[in-house]
Parts: structure tokens; C-alpha cells; sequence
């Protein structure tokens, strides 16, 4: 039996690694296409995705519907199918790699706003930049082309590691260093001793487990967040707080908008840092909510009846 099951996970391993090699191979002759080849492939994807496999095109319908209850059935179909279209974009682009005249990072990204976070770099200040599932969120790898602050990008890791290495490999090939959310704490104590200013990035809507400790309502539902942000922003309570996403102008095309969020940590609970980026998030969501991950199973557990739901002080 022995003998068995070690023969069978080393069969299972090595079709892992197979799959894995022939994924990434795939993946490394898409990155090579220039935009419009991206975008004629993007069109197929949308095909395939939205009418042919119909990926998951409940979880997208219960997701938009409990989020927009004022919103008719025609009004939820157009935000979905544009959200569709979205998602293939968005999936094409992030394995993209940027070339020169119009495939270049200049002619793709304006970056402008980034020089709002220099000024603190010359105040000799680190910063938070909090943001979510929005738009195109793998283009930050671009950041460090024009901020001056020391770019952590905070990860999650993938489980197949092969695809894990290669997606990084993409995401810090413009100078971001990649710190995993295990690990985050002690690199941004090592930058502070070395006296590094940092810029720390963090996408920060991922779903936690059911025991969370911290539901607040957002989009009509209620909804749990990982306290590990907030955390990690009030040890340090003096490096400002800003909001960032991608504002698409154009198929292929974004401007990144950074704004302040909060400017002294020092005055917030971890609770009331969490409910801003909430409501910051929310505000976004419903000005463009074709953007949002709505495939994602951001509410797939319910707030157990030990936990309270957060409730903002008001005046």
C-alpha cells in the first residue's frame, strides 16, 4: 500500500508540473502579442466565457443583484456582460508585457498622481496604499517607474508554486519587491532599521474565513475583511494612508488616481481604518461597476451570531 500510494503522488506531481510547464508556456507566447493581437484574443475569451462556459454566471448574477437591489434585471445583464468583457481585458493585459511606441508604459499608464506620494518621500515619510479588485490591479507593478519610496507589493501565494514564480517574476520585473502576507511585518521593520522610505502596496478585499473578527455592511450585504491591514498600518502610525485604483480611458489604456485616506493613523482604531477603506471601496464600486471582481465569492459566509456588525459613530 505503501509502495502505492507514493507511486501515485509522484504520478499526481508530475502531471502537476506538465500542466504547469504547458500553462506558463502558454502564457509566456500570449505576453509576446502586441495589444490589438491581446484584445482580438480578449474578444474570443469574452465568447467562450460568457456564452459558451458560462463561468461562473450565478455567482456574478447573486453577487450584482444582492449588491444593486434598486437596479432592474436589464440594468444587472449590462453591468454583467460589460463586466465580462472587463475580466477577459483585464486577464490579457496582466500577462502582457509592455513594449515600445504604443505598447509602451507611457503611452498605457499615465502615472501622474504618483508624484502626490514623492512629496511625502521628501518629507521623509513611508506610505500605505490600500485598493481593491478593481479595473486592472496587476499594472501596479509599473509604480516604481516613478515613485521614489522603496515599492513592497503584498501578496497572497498561489498553491501551485510553478505559477506562483512566474506570476511574480511579471509583477516585479519594474523593481517592486514581492513580500508575501506572512513575511510583510518583518520586511517592513528591516526597511525601517536600514532607514528605507517605503511605499507598501496592499489589494485588500480578499475573503477571510467566517470567524473574522471584524463585518461591516458594504453594497447592502454584510461583509468580513482580514484585520491584517489595519494591523499592519497602526504599527506605524505616523505613514499616511492613501486610496489608489486604476481608471480605465481606454481599452488598454488607464490613469492611476491616488488619493489621501488617512493622513494620521494614530487617530483610528483598526476598526474605524477598515470601515473607511470600506466605504472608500463602496463609493468606487457603484460609480463603475463593471470593473469589480463579481466572479469572486466575496460573500460566501455569513457573520456568525457571536460577532458584531460594526456600526460607524456617528455625530
Amino acid at each position: 500500500m505503501v509502495i502505492y500510494l507514493t507511486s501515485y503522488f509522484k504520478l499526481m506531481s508530475r502531471i502537476q508540473n506538465i500542466s504547469s510547464a504547458y500553462g506558463i508556456w502558454l502564457l509566456k507566447l500570449i505576453s509576446k502579442l502586441s495589444f490589438s493581437c491581446l484584445f482580438l484574443l480578449s474578444d474570443t475569451l469574452f465568447f467562450f466565457l460568457y456564452y459558451i462556459f458560462r463561468y461562473r454566471k450565478k455567482v456574478v448574477w447573486n453577487n450584482l443583484k444582492n449588491s444593486f437591489p434598486e437596479k432592474s434585471d436589464d440594468q444587472l445583464k449590462k453591468i454583467s456582460r460589460k463586466f465580462y468583457k472587463n475580466l477577459c481585458d483585464t486577464f490579457v493585459e496582466s500577462v502582457s508585457r509592455f513594449g515600445k511606441g504604443k505598447n509602451s508604459v507611457e503611452q498605457r499608464m499615465d502615472l501622474t498622481e504618483i508624484e502626490e506620494l514623492n512629496r511625502y518621500f521628501d518629507k521623509g515619510k513611508s506610505v500605505f496604499l490600500l485598493s481593491t479588485h478593481f479595473g486592472n490591479w496587476e499594472w501596479v507593478k509599473v509604480f516604481p517607474m516613478q515613485a521614489q519610496h522603496k515599492t513592497l507589493l503584498v501578496y497572497n501565494p498561489q498553491r501551485n508554486l510553478k505559477y506562483d514564480a512566474y506570476i511574480n517574476q511579471l509583477r516585479s520585473e519594474y523593481g517592486a519587491d514581492l513580500v508575501s502576507t506572512k513575511r510583510i511585518y518583518k520586511k517592513l521593520l528591516a526597511c525601517k532599521e536600514a532607514q528605507e522610505l517605503t511605499l507598501t502596496l496592499l489589494v485588500a478585499d480578499q475573503t477571510p474565513k467566517k470567524n473574522s473578527k471584524f463585518w461591516c455592511v458594504f453594497l447592502n450585504q454584510e461583509t468580513a475583511y482580514f484585520p491584517g491591514p489595519g494591523k499592519l498600518v497602526l504599527k506605524h502610525p505616523n505613514d499616511p494612508v492613501f486610496f489608489y485604483y486604476m481608471e480605465k480611458t481606454a481599452r488598454g489604456k488607464y490613469k492611476v488616481r491616488i488619493e489621501l485616506l488617512i493622513e494620521n493613523p494614530a487617530d483610528f482604531t483598526n476598526e474605524e481604518l477598515l470601515y473607511a477603506y470600506s466605504q472608500r471601496v463602496e463609493k468606487l464600486v457603484r460609480e463603475n461597476p463593471e470593473y469589480y471582481l463579481w466572479s469572486h465569492r466575496r460573500w460566501k459566509h455569513q457573520r456568525p451570531a457571536n460577532i458584531p456588525l460594526y456600526q460607524p459613530i456617528t455625530n
